[in-house]
């Protein structure tokens, strides 16, 4: 009811356009939603909606996971209905399982391989470990940054493993087979479609390591004190409110009785929650907080932990029932008004809204150099629509960039040299383009270069 029904800006426009291609992402590469969204294209011809749907459906069976794994720990059908339907609604959740996004995709994976892992933990199996590991393999062809799950992953399969050391290998052997085939996807893909947003191509063997690692990315040298404790005091806020604070608490409860029943269990629960939840809290990038979805996955699976521990008292009080009530309202809340929200949103089309009254305003055969989160979609609704083909659409970068018919350097110094040649139009101008440059305003957002000093030139 509430999927976007249209192409999302930057990333999500990427995201379109390489599955629409079959082409490489940017750092650090994503491959596996690429080839899914390919996939889902057989069914939904539409790249951008077919994508928003991928979305969806992982986020819906991520939920049926988390269900699972709950009634398993919990025996108790209210609590795996309530606590997953909660994780579903989360803001953070909702919002990128109805545009295209590849966290929700990631957790799907990730609650796969958590689920058979317990599964394994619970009966050994070489087949349920061989299953195991490929999931784990095939959840860093969603996102690399899965390498932080990976310890508490191997708390549990060190574990299991005693006395089967060949239990051990299959799974470890099923994880670094298909990981490191889907990781062959981009060294291999990118020849013919480099990725988009990065200067570095992994087919090149001096880029790949800085590739995988998203090296581009970051922030040189580390930042100031004062940055890393206002971030967390930001993110635990933004964290905590999620849950509406109490949420959080019970969760703590939670993380006790696991530790009591099931301690190797609680702490690869604890070691995934800390290493996601701290290595994005200060990692310096705008969209950290979307970047925690495995953390908030586990911490869901704590609070149906922290109900079944509450639920346990009921021969002595009626706090279970006074939690039950309570997780029945809030979540109710959540979902009444997020629905609210989205069903506003329903039907609009902004960013093709955007796309197509900028294409008005272009001359033909015109460069335009325009910022990430317009650039994407632009060129989304080129390649996949057929629409303004004469345009070289040129990213607005300082660095390095490549396209398919070349590479650009620097792109004001790109747009400098193609005034005397081609129509012009920038979407933001620096000093350079200031101080050397005539321009004039064409539309609330784009400026046509008209003329530049030969010197700067």
């Amino acid at each position: 009811m509430t999927l976007s029904p249209e192409v999302g800006p930057g990333d999500a426009a990427e995201w379109a356009l390489q599955a629409h291609r079959l082409g490489v992402r940017h750092p650090p590469g994503y491959s596996l939603h690429t080839i899914l969204g390919f996939l889902i294209q057989i069914v939904v011809s539409d790249p951008a909606r077919a994508t928003n749907f991928l979305s969806a459906a992982t986020t819906a069976m991520a939920v049926g996971l988390l269900s699972r794994m709950v009634l398993t720990i919990t025996r108790q059908r209210l609590i795996a209905f309530l606590a997953p339907l909660g994780f579903a609604i989360l803001p953070t959740v909702w919002d990128s399982a109805v545009s295209t996004e590849v966290y929700n995709v990631n957790i799907c994976f990730v609650a796969a391989a958590m689920f058979v892992t317990l599964k394994w933990y619970g009966r050994r199996s070489a087949r349920r470990a061989l299953l195991a590991g490929a999931l784990v393999g095939l959840s860093f062809g969603a996102s690399m940054a899965n390498g932080l799950l990976l310890p508490g992953w191997c708390v549990l399969v060190w574990r299991r493993s005693r006395g089967r050391r060949g239990d051990l290998l299959t799974a470890f052997a099923g994880a670094i087979v298909v990981g490191f085939l889907l990781l062959s996807w981009a060294v291999f893909r990118s020849r013919s479609h480099p990725p988009l947003g990065t200067e570095y191509l992994p087919h090149r063997a001096a880029d790949l390591w800085p590739y995988v690692t998203a090296a581009q990315y970051r922030t040189a040298g580390f930042q100031p004190f004062a940055f890393y404790v206002e971030r967390l005091w930001e993110h635990l806020r933004l964290f905590s409110a999620s849950f509406l604070w109490l949420g959080l608490v019970v969760a703590m409860i939670g993380v006790k009785f696991l530790w009591m029943r099931h301690r190797r269990i609680a702490l690869a629960m604890i070691l995934m929650f800390t290493m996601n939840m701290a290595y994005f809290t200060w990692y310096p990038w705008p969209d950290y907080y979307e970047m925690v979805t495995p953390s908030y996955f586990i911490t869901m699976l704590a609070f149906a932990a922290g109900l079944e521990s509450l639920h346990r008292w009921k021969s002595k009080t009626r706090v279970d029932m006074l939690a039950k009530a309570v997780t029945f309202i809030v979540v109710t809340t959540f979902l009444m008004t997020g629905l609210k929200d989205h069903l506003s949103r329903k039907g609009r089309t902004p960013v093709t809204d955007l796309v197509t009254a900028s294409f008005e305003v272009f001359a033909p055969d015109a460069v335009v150099v325009s910022v990430w989160d317009t650039f994407a979609p632009m060129l989304y609704f080129q390649e996949v629509h057929d629409l303004r083909t004469d345009l070289r659409i040129v990213e607005w970068s300082g660095g390095a960039r490549n396209y398919k018919w070349g590479t650009v350097t620097d792109s004001t110094a790109f747009a400098m040299r193609s005034v005397s040649k081609r129509p012009v139009y920038v979407e933001r101008l620096d000093r350079t383009l200031v101080d050397s440059c005539t321009w004039q305003a064409v539309s609330p957002i784009w400026k046509r270069v008209v003329q530049c000093d030969a010197a700067s030139d």
